[in-house]
């Protein structure tokens, strides 16, 4: 269990230099337009692969995680999101509150409209 940890660490610090290449304002973060760009990126799309993070799952729930975080990431929560984006991860409680939230979201946004 340690050395995947260890392992995945060094992937996602390897997918955060990837990142910074198109940080455009340099500031450490990643934005919604910089993430949309990351999940075109085909060298990033395979190390993302690689960590059992599939790329689409990623684009698909950007906006919400971006919405939730100020719409931008920061490396731990860059981290987090992609941890938890793990396709051998199972569900837990914290996943269906997520749920709820992101559900609750796009209700009131489209009542909204």
């Amino acid at each position: 269990e340690e050395q995947i940890m260890l392992r995945m660490k060094e992937n996602i610090d390897h997918v955060w230099n990837l990142v910074s290449r198109h940080d455009a304002g340099g500031s450490r973060y990643v934005s919604a337009v910089e993430l949309h760009h990351l999940t075109e990126d085909q060298q990033l799309a395979k190390q993302l692969q690689n960590m059992d993070v599939d790329p689409q799952d990623l684009r698909t729930i950007s906006n919400f995680v971006l919405e939730e975080h100020g719409s931008r990431l920061s490396l731990p929560q860059f981290r987090r999101l992609l941890l938890d984006l793990r396709t051998k991860n199972n569900a837990k409680v914290r996943d269906a509150v997520e749920t709820r939230k992101f559900i609750r979201a796009q209700l009131q946004q489209a009542l909204l409209l």
